[in-house]
């Protein structure tokens, strides 16, 4: 499987990744999306985003994180491509199975998900497992996988949480926090909003489209960010991706 190939593999071990993520107060509660892929989801209380990191020897690769700011509780989020098969119910429980295999004391349920929360989730198939760490990393004795299938993507969510710290979940807060996620949760690709290139000195150049609301062109935008423009590292962080050379769809920003 190429996709558990890059997610488990040891390239670059422990280097960091920009976090994809946007993290929105709401309430005394957080909205989480990717815009790389509209997922968006509700995170119970406040935190704070970290930075996403290649794998290393005890922690699979991931874009990047929202940890809690009172629970040792963290979410962490990863997105790949698949290659296409007939079957992606069956898919989503052969990763998560595959994923737990690296992670767990003790090989754990993988429950898939139901057509009908597939459906409310917008997604093709989803599947899930609770275990108990074999290696506890920092502060987290538990994890929760769930991989969400759409099309010829896969997104693995992490919800690691610690039992034996202060810092600990009770089992109450973690059905109320889960049952928040799973509530909330919904795969909406966002329509993008024009595209962006860099040239080899760092430069990023975007051409943005406008639209009526109803359909219908209203004006197109060239813009340009050197390296040393003041909104050059927001631009960039919201351009998960971009390299010199490359060119990458623009995702509408948070306020659009």
């Amino acid at each position: 499987m190429g996709f558990l190939n890059r997610l488990l593999g040891r390239r670059e071990a422990g280097s960091t990744r920009p976090n994809p993520m946007r993290a929105t107060p709401d309430g005394r509660d957080t909205r989480l999306i990717d815009p790389r892929t509209g997922l968006r989801l509700t995170f119970l209380g406040e935190g704070r985003l970290l930075p996403g990191s290649e794998a290393t020897a005890d922690r699979p690769a991931f874009d990047g994180a929202f940890v809690a700011a009172n629970l040792d509780l963290e979410l962490r989020l990863r997105l790949d491509r698949l290659e296409p098969e007939a079957d992606p119910v069956e898919r989503a429980a052969a990763l998560c199975l595959a994923f737990v295999a690296n992670r767990a004391a003790q090989a754990p349920q993988v429950v898939r998900a139901l057509p009908v929360i597939a459906d409310a989730w917008s997604v093709d198939g989803a599947a899930s497992a609770l275990y108990e760490l074999a290696r506890p990393e920092g502060p987290y004795s538990h994890e929760d996988c769930q991989v969400l299938v759409r099309g010829d993507q896969a997104v693995v969510l992490t919800k690691l949480f610690a039992t034996r710290t202060d810092g600990w979940v009770p089992p109450e807060a973690w059905q109320e926090f889960n049952e928040a996620v799973a509530a909330s949760l919904r795969w909406h690709p966002l329509e993008p909003i024009g595209s962006a290139s860099m040239k080899d000195d760092g430069t990023i150049v975007m051409f943005l489209r406008a639209e009526m609301p109803g359909g219908g062109p209203v004006g197109h935008a060239t813009i340009t960010y050197p390296p040393e423009h003041p909104e050059y590292r927001q631009i960039r962080l919201h351009l998960v991706g971009l390299r010199p050379g490359e060119e990458v769809i623009v995702p509408p920003f948070e306020d659009e």
